[in-house]
């Protein structure tokens, strides 16, 4: 790399690795929602709270499942 402020060459350019990323994240989430929902489920028949709580803040935090719903809890 020169000392101009280039991209290493093997590198991509910051947009690039930008755009890299989110599809990265997205995909992620894809992979990881219903992991997470199967865990939850397990936790809820279990009857085990502190699984449970961890799985729902997977969803509700990290991964930002738009589409999660506590069973019984409306909108």
């Amino acid at each position: 790399m020169d000392t101009d402020q280039q991209t290493p060459v093997n590198q991509p350019p910051a947009f690039a690795r930008d755009e890299l990323a989110v599809d990265l994240m997205e995909r992620w989430r894809q992979l990881a929602i219903p992991c997470w929902l199967r865990v939850l489920a397990e936790s809820l028949a279990a009857a085990d709270a502190r699984r449970a709580d961890y799985a729902r803040w997977m969803l509700r935090v990290v991964l930002a499942d738009p589409e999660h719903q506590e069973p019984g809890k409306g909108h």
